[in-house]
């Protein structure tokens, strides 16, 4: 704090003597510098955050470029005709997701999914 005020009242003679600044702009000088010296000090207090944001962009950006395993815009494979008709259906079904095995999403969960235009039944 008293190096800024020591540069700025420096910095504001110098200007005085050696370009006839005013007494006005001297204190446009002198402002501005303990502005610049104020923003510089929180600086530090930001830094923790900053490095965190850091963190968590790279860990977004990791998932970002991530490749799937299964190519979604592929056309190999059986293709289906629209006719197909069936049931789809689910029984006891438990979920974890694998970075929170401990959690468990779905317990004991069984449901039913028939054809369109036929009647779908959830338990």
């Amino acid at each position: 704090m008293f190096c800024s005020y020591g540069l700025a009242f420096w910095y504001g003679a110098k200007l005085s003597v050696e370009d006839d600044y005013t007494f006005g702009q001297i204190f446009t000088v002198f402002f501005a510098v303990m502005l610049g010296a104020f923003g510089l000090s929180q600086l530090g207090q930001n830094a923790e955050y900053i490095a965190t944001a850091q963190t968590a962009a790279h860990t977004v950006y990791e998932i970002i470029d991530r490749v799937p395993p299964i190519d979604t815009q592929s056309n190999e494979g059986k293709i289906l005709d629209k006719g197909v008709k069936g049931v789809v259906e689910f029984k006891n079904v438990h979920f974890t997701y694998p970075a929170r095995e401990d959690q468990e999403v779905l317990t004991d969960v069984s449901f039913q999914v028939r054809n369109v235009g036929q009647k779908s039944t959830l338990w």
